[in-house]
């Protein structure tokens, strides 16, 4: 396959090239890409870097580093006195190659990227111990603009354009941007079963996207601790199924049959945890009540529609499976923004004389909050303005909750004045 550019390789360059020695980690599910975009980034800079790669799969490697933690200094500096970058992958194999980085780190200035295939690694035991010397990011499937860009059907999208609009600048660049919508409308049919995993991309046949895909999802995990592997397996084919929809308890429990939510919340954590979940809190304007609903959304739709055995209609309008793409794809953006970014969904309520919180009918798919800034998004499949209804977005519009307000869809970009609505393609994000 030929390579298709990854928005994140020029954040990552970017923040290399600095003067001074910096560290990258790069976390992501297993089939995302990481090494693939590791090596092209090591590639592009051997022209400032002397580039070192190395593999924790490699026995000898992991050996090495166990039996002497100076051990990659004295290879790099054996070979070049200048600046250098160290690759390695799959560093969870061995505790002792954290140390050997901080070693070449600390004492020779040499810089580093690191990636693996457990999530949690990297973002827990290596963000710690590399602490001060690396900035995280996390690489998501390919976005349908950088798919899109790649086949000439969109022009690419910069990412200093999100940015900006998280900050609630007002996206009027985003309505320039010009496409073939209904082509790549046509052509999205053929993601939305298998989705965007680099992976699952690469393969030619459905049968094999979803060979494919079963390599993501059973990559031979240690199983669940205290929990039997069929219940593990129910639990997640149920939540693959609300994928986007507000999660309950109670038809899980009921499948089943155990009676404690801490099994479920147990097969929650250790997916989420893996990179495979995403979670979306509902949220309150309220400051001394908290909800308790939330959403979770596999990081690629393919994924769940895999585990639990759907399929989806070339007519369907629902735009659930589409709600996963743009999760993801929000997820993408804390890469370039320094700045938290919390992600909750919406439903209108009301507040009872006694305190209690009463839900109306309707709500908003996402809310992405930074600092005082809103930005409320609703996801339809639909590329006909004219079938878009979005009451509850109206609302919170007029209620001064937000500036304006954005409806991802599948038509080309329009501003609809009166009600401070963009509508923005898909093949944007």
């Amino acid at each position: 396959m030929k390579y298709i550019q990854r928005q994140l390789e020029s954040e990552i360059k970017e923040y290399l090239e600095h003067p001074s020695a910096r560290g990258v980690i790069l976390s992501g599910i297993i089939g995302v890409g990481k090494t693939t975009l590791a090596n092209k980034i090591v590639n592009d800079l051997s022209n400032i870097f002397q580039c070192f790669t190395f593999i924790g799969d490699d026995l000898r490697f992991r050996q090495a580093i166990a039996g002497d933690t100076r051990y990659l200094v004295k290879s790099i500096r054996s070979q070049t006195s200048e600046r250098a970058l160290v690759f390695i992958d799959e560093i969870q194999k061995t505790p002792e190659i954290l140390d050997a980085i901080k070693l070449a780190f600390d004492e020779e200035k040499i810089s580093f990227i690191v990636t693996g295939s457990e999530p949690q690694y990297l973002l827990n035991e290596a963000r710690r111990r590399l602490q001060r010397r690396a900035r995280a990011f996390c690489l998501y499937p390919f976005s349908l603009n950088e798919i899109y860009t790649h086949k000439n059907l969109c022009e690419k999208v910069d990412r200093s354009l999100w940015c900006r609009l998280i900050k609630g600048e007002t996206p009027e660049a985003l309505l320039e941007i010009k496409g073939d919508w209904k082509k790549i409308k046509k052509d999205f049919k053929s993601y939305r079963s298998f989705g965007t995993l680099p992976l699952v991309y690469q393969e030619k046949t459905n049968k094999e996207k979803l060979y494919a895909i079963t390599n993501v999802i059973d990559r031979g995990y240690k199983p669940i601790a205290g929990l039997n592997q069929r219940v593990a397996e129910i639990i997640i084919t149920e939540i693959s199924r609300l994928n986007n929809r507000e999660f309950t308890y109670q038809p899980i429990l009921n499948k089943t049959r155990i009676k404690r939510r801490e099994k479920i919340t147990a097969v929650i954590d250790f997916y989420s945890n893996n990179g495979l979940l995403l979670s979306r809190l509902r949220k309150l304007f309220i400051d001394h009540k908290q909800s308790y609903h939330i959403i979770y959304s596999f990081v690629d739709p393919g994924l769940a529609f895999y585990i639990h055995r759907g399929n989806i209609s070339e007519d369907t309008d629902n735009g659930f499976d589409l709600e996963s793409i743009v999760h993801a794809q929000i997820r993408n953006w804390q890469n370039f923004e320094p700045f938290p970014i919390s992600v909750y969904y919406y439903t209108p309520y009301y507040q009872t004389p006694s305190g209690q919180v009463k839900y109306k009918s309707g709500s908003i798919d996402f809310l992405i909050v930074e600092d005082s800034v809103i930005i409320p998004i609703e996801v339809k499949s639909t590329n006909n303005i004219n079938n878009i209804n979005v009451p509850v977005l109206n609302d919170f519009i007029q209620s001064g909750r937000a500036k304006y307000g954005i409806v991802i869809y599948q038509g080309a970009p329009w501003y609809d004045k009166d009600s401070k609505i963009y509508y923005l393609p898909l093949a944007l994000l």
